[in-house]
């Protein structure tokens, strides 16, 4: 089977950036800043770097998919996979227990009832991060079941879990395991006209669904008020979620220009890796947990992109670990679709965080972390 070129980390990593820089240069909103391009020529190195991957892996790599072997590996190790799956799931059902207790409900009645609770609160620290790796980990290995064996077994477990994130209003997750799953079928499945139909019907109902949580968290969608006179009429015939996923797509690089002219990095790795740490160690001490120093330009718009904390430590530098994060992605996708079962997983964890790099650094977090334990775990059954 042919290789899905969406599928590839450094065509995505490109159409991501080169899109944001272009969206965000349309000066849609009345607080985005001008773009000095040298400030930002970091960016521009991981592009190029990407664009090498991309061209190494065209000279030098087949343009083919193994995905027939990995569907033989899970039907050798069916049970044991399976029984695995359970496991965690019983974890997570254990955990979702003790986060209604800890937090006396449930979000979604909260926002109905009136009651004066932020859905933040809703969850034990920590603990809760490891609920969402679970989640992420056993969606993307459910589906993989669905994918290569048309197993409908695990359906209802599917179903269920996304039901459970819009009750706890967990957009998040939602967005992230639809994101790593769509992963998963750019791998696995051979794209027609037909199916690329259906993922943009599924990217629409996401862009949807974003406006329509965006707004039953907020009371209404507060950006309209920050749009030029230009680009509101356009923005109020579409649907809400447009405009989220608009904002969201690029406010964020809005942030990271604002800091290169106010960031003063010390050159150590205090913010990069501040997200490995539990947020329970933060509770303990009394300190609050910060993962990067950068000021916003619109308080409500705290995103600050992949960049953010690796900036605040490094400055200009910072563009060596996203190296680092780019070649670790590449070097999963080659497994992945040379037949590695546990590297197709662990290439959805990088899959999520590159196409998620406008927003935020994920892939040093405790529920993206977590998932390459599980997978470490899974390699017995990947050989």
């Amino acid at each position: 089977m042919k290789i899905n070129k969406i599928a590839n980390p450094n065509i995505l990593f490109i159409l991501i950036w080169v899109s944001v820089i272009y969206l965000h240069s349309l000066h849609t909103l009345d607080i985005y800043l001008d773009i000095n391009h040298l400030n930002i020529s970091f960016i521009y190195i991981n592009i190029i770097f990407a664009f090498f991957l991309l061209l190494y892996q065209l000279i030098y790599l087949k343009n083919y998919n193994y995905t027939e072997i990995i569907k033989g590996k899970i039907k050798k190790n069916y049970t044991l996979i399976d029984a695995y799956i359970k496991k965690l799931l019983i974890v997570y059902f254990i955990i979702s227990l003790l986060d209604i207790i800890y937090s006396g409900g449930i979000p979604i009645f909260w926002t109905y009832m009136g009651i004066d609770k932020d859905y933040t609160l809703y969850g034990i620290p920590t603990l809760h991060g490891l609920a969402n790796g679970i989640v992420f980990f056993t969606l993307s290995l459910m589906y993989s079941f669905k994918l290569l064996l048309k197993d409908n077994k695990y359906n209802k477990y599917i179903v269920l879990i996304f039901l459970w994130q819009i009750f706890i209003l967990s957009r998040g997750v939602i967005m992230v395991s639809t994101i790593q799953l769509l992963c998963l079928y750019l791998l696995f499945t051979k794209q027609t006209k037909s199916k690329w139909v259906i993922i943009s019907f599924v990217i629409f109902s996401l862009i949807l669904a974003f406006g329509y949580l965006g707004d039953i968290r907020q009371g209404s969608n507060p950006y309209y008020g920050l749009l030029k006179d230009s680009w509101l009429d356009l923005f109020q015939t579409l649907p809400s979620g447009f405009l989220w996923v608009y904002v969201y797509f690029t406010s964020g690089f809005n942030n990271l220009i604002y800091n290169t002219n106010i960031i003063d990095p010390n050159y150590l790795p205090y913010y990069s890796f501040s997200k490995l740490l539990p947020s329970i160690f933060y509770n303990l001490i009394g300190i609050a947990k910060s993962s990067d120093a950068f000021e916003f330009v619109n308080a409500g718009l705290n995103v600050s992109t992949i960049y953010a904390g690796f900036y605040s430590d490094y400055g200009y530098l910072c563009f060596i670990p996203v190296l680092f994060i780019q070649y670790l992605s590449f070097k999963f996708y080659r497994g992945a679709i040379s037949g590695s079962l546990s590297d197709s997983i662990s290439y959805a964890v990088f899959f999520q965080a590159i196409l998620l790099s406008f927003f935020t650094d994920t892939i040093l977090y405790l529920p993206f972390i977590v998932q390459f334990y599980f997978t470490f775990k899974l390699k017995k059954y990947d050989k």
